[in-house]
């Protein structure tokens, strides 16, 4: 996303902010809107896929440039194991949050991890592994739920943070 640097002005204009008060004040509203599109990032996840957000908050970066001017928000997309999502087993199978697995199980494995097996075929080996799979929701979310708030939301932070650096002095 880019920011419009005549919105910027007009905003700072508003306020009749010197270049330090604009500078600072752009650094803290990206590192808040960063903050806050990781929360919601992860908020909306959760809630498509029913897993819960202390499972998936580890999977958030967030990284700044040097001078604090930009800021890249990563969330991690890839399968999430159904081990690590406190899973219980059925009489039908294994059931971790809103997943359900038929024929699954719950079995130690050689380090004495649990882990969440389904057999591949109709011999007692191989296993795979169950896997809970996020990409599409995360996408979802990002396109659908975030983008389209971006914007407004720096914009608002900007001129708060703007507000408050010219009543400091």
């Amino acid at each position: 996303m880019n920011i419009s640097l005549a919105k910027v002005e007009a905003i700072a204009r508003d306020f009749a902010a010197t270049q330090k008060d604009i500078e600072v004040a752009a650094r803290r509203a990206v590192s808040k809107t960063s903050r806050w599109i990781g929360g919601l990032l992860v908020r909306m996840v959760a809630r498509e896929t029913g897993i819960q957000q202390k499972t998936l908050r580890p999977r958030l970066r967030i990284y700044t440039k040097g001078n604090h001017m930009t800021a890249r928000v990563f969330f991690g997309a890839s399968a999430i194991p159904l081990a690590g999502l406190n899973p219980r087993q059925t009489a039908s199978g294994v059931v971790a949050g809103k997943i359900e697995r038929r024929r699954a199980f719950i079995a130690q494995n050689k380090n004495d991890e649990r882990q969440v097996y389904r057999r591949i075929g109709r011999e007692r080996q191989p296993l795979a592994i169950q896997y809970a799979h996020i990409d599409k929701e995360v996408d979802y979310a990002v396109i659908n739920e975030v983008l389209p708030l971006l914007e407004s939301r720096f914009y608002r932070i900007f001129e708060q943070e703007l507000r408050w650096e010219t009543r400091k002095k």
